[in-house]
């Protein structure tokens, strides 16, 4: 059995090889139409949360899941809030996504990140159809590219004449990034992620009032 599959992955690997670009992001368009034509757990909450200079759009599953709009995430960390054509926001590598494939980065993402990385596809309160990600992926991420820059930052002061080199053009090719998550972290510091979500999006409040509700039934 264990041949068999192994014969038809390099069965698939060659016929993907010989499709074009535009095939591909057709057939990868296609499959993620497919993945949004599936029933789509709704938020029951939704709301902007503000953290510095950066808003992100917070929701709650009916099962208490707090999550952060993909696109609202890539923009508050200085990426393209779009991921590639015909993705649908599911482009990973080594189970990673797109925003943290670096080869540079790797070292520095832990196994609970890893574990935390999968898009969720949902839909707001208003029916419109979004890509999420769990709000606790957000610090981790900040996390990510802080302990890169001060890995750069050794590098640049006591690493030899090759690798201070390399450092200053990776401190300088992600300086936008980096400074982007070193304020969304200050921001995070000053409450909880979770929090912050249950906040705006008045998950806790309609809670404790369903919570009186039964107690009064």
């Amino acid at each position: 059995m264990e041949e068999e599959k192994s014969i038809q992955a390099k069965g698939g690997k060659a016929r993907a090889s010989k499709l074009s670009s535009d095939q591909r992001i057709q057939i990868a368009r296609k499959a993620a139409n497919s993945r949004w034509a599936s029933d789509l757990p709704q938020a029951s909450h939704d709301g902007p949360l503000h953290i510095g200079d950066a808003t992100l759009i917070a929701a709650v599953l009916p099962n208490g899941k707090r999550l952060l709009s993909q696109g609202t995430v890539l923009q508050a960390i200085g990426r393209s809030r779009t991921p590639k054509a015909g993705t649908g926001g599911f482009t990973t590598v080594d189970g990673l996504p797109f925003f943290l494939q670096a080869e540079v980065l790797k070292p520095f993402v832990s196994d609970e990140l890893m574990m935390s990385t999968t898009p969720i596809l949902f839909r707001l309160k208003t029916g419109a159809r979004t890509v999420g990600y769990d709000a606790m992926l957000l610090p981790m991420i900040c996390e990510v590219y802080l302990k890169f820059r001060d890995h750069l930052h050794k590098q640049l002061e006591s690493g030899d004449s090759q690798e201070r080199e390399k450092a200053a053009t990776l401190t300088k090719r992600y300086r936008h990034i980096v400074e982007a998550c070193d304020l969304l972290t200050r921001g995070l510091a000053r409450r909880g992620i979770i929090a912050l979500a249950d906040d705006v999006t008045c998950y806790q409040a309609d809670k404790a009032k369903e919570g009186v509700e039964r107690i009064v039934q």
